[in-house]
């Protein structure tokens, strides 16, 4: 199993936010997402080898507020840090299976809280 947190996705990362942004920022978002998402999980994944076949992935939002936020869009929000971890890992992200996400509320900046692999 490895944990490891994420930082708070990018507002303009959220399919909510998307409409009426030039590509160009959405790109930079995105690209920041993933290169961040690579080099965390490079750091914390030490000695960590992913499992052959399907891999749990649970995914724990930890709300800067008490805001009203839909899980389905800010795992949305998350794709792009997902493909970074995925990298990082050596795997296509089709393996995360299940998915599971939840929330709790912390404070700000807020984090991501990835864990991969059996939670038992």
């Amino acid at each position: 199993m490895l944990t490891f947190n994420l930082p708070w996705p990018d507002s303009s990362l959220s399919p909510n936010r998307m409409k009426g942004l030039h590509w160009g920022a959405v790109h930079a978002a995105k690209k920041a997402a993933r290169e961040e998402a690579f080099t965390l999980t490079k750091i914390a994944k030490k000695g960590y080898t992913a499992p052959q076949g399907e891999i749990p992935l649970q995914i724990v939002f930890v709300q800067p507020n008490k805001t009203r936020m839909d899980l389905d869009n800010l795992l949305s929000s998350m794709k792009s840090a997902l493909d970074g971890v995925a990298l990082a890992l050596r795997i296509d992200d089709v393996v995360f299976m299940p998915i599971t996400i939840s929330r709790e509320y912390g404070s700000k900046p807020g984090h991501v809280r990835i864990t991969i692999g059996e939670t038992k």
